[in-house]
């Protein structure tokens, strides 16, 4: 006989609000990142999916929230996946992104040499 599991109620009421705004955020940084990484700008990509330049710019810090129609037209746009707008990039935790804080995986590269090389010294230890 199979066992039925317990299934938690969840309604608007017990989601975690920061927790969310977290995982947009998160989610826009990687949007941020992949776009970057083709060299693209916001308005490029904009126009490119047909898309308003404001609403992309907010998905990136997290300000908005894209359907997954839009996802899905970012990924197409991006060239990616669409899974790969939710994973973390093949760099990650090799010292090639830093931000302010010195964690890696952030959307932003290192520009600046005293960052690369706080970073580079953070890895070796």
């Amino acid at each position: 006989m199979t066992e039925i599991k317990e299934i938690k109620e969840v309604n608007a009421e017990s989601v975690d609000k920061n927790e969310l705004q977290e995982i947009y955020k998160i989610l826009g940084q990687r949007i941020r990142e992949l776009r970057k990484e083709r060299k693209l700008t916001l308005e490029d990509l904009a126009f490119g999916l047909g898309m308003d330049y404001s609403f992309l710019a907010k998905a990136e810090t997290g300000k908005a929230v894209p359907s997954i129609n839009a996802l899905y037209r970012i990924s197409k746009g991006l060239n990616v996946d669409f899974f790969q707008l939710f994973v973390k990039s093949a760099n990650c935790g090799k010292g090639s992104d830093c931000d302010k804080d010195d964690k890696c995986c952030k959307s932003e590269k290192c520009d600046k040499s005293e960052k690369k090389e706080k970073c580079s010294k953070k890895k070796q230890k």
